[in-house]
C-alpha cells in the first residue's frame, strides 16, 4: 500500500513518517535557502525521486549547486493558491 503524506512545513516532518522516494512540489524559484537545501542534497542522487518546479524557473540554474542530479525534474504552472 502506498501513502501520500503532505507537509506544509519542514518542522512537521517526523522521522517515522519519512518515506523515500519522494515527490517535491516547489512553487518558489529559490532552491538555495531554507529546508529545501537539505532535502535536495539528500534526494538529488535518487532517480526514483521527483522534483516539480514552477514553469518560470530555469532548472539548470536552480539545480546547479546540487550537480550531479539523478532525480527526475518536471516543470508546470502552479495554481495561484499553492505558493
Amino acid at each position: 500500500m502506498t501513502f501520500i503524506l503532505l507537509f506544509s512545513h519542514w518542522h512537521i516532518v517526523c522521522r517515522k513518517n519519512w518515506q523515500e522516494p519522494c515527490i517535491v512540489f516547489c512553487p518558489h524559484w529559490s532552491l538555495r535557502i531554507g529546508p529545501v537545501v537539505h532535502l535536495l542534497r539528500r534526494w538529488c542522487g535518487d532517480p526514483k525521486s521527483l522534483l516539480i518546479l514552477e514553469d518560470i524557473v530555469n532548472p539548470e540554474l536552480a539545480l546547479l549547486p546540487f550537480k550531479p542530479v539523478a532525480m527526475k525534474v518536471l516543470q508546470c504552472l502552479f495554481p495561484s493558491g499553492i505558493g
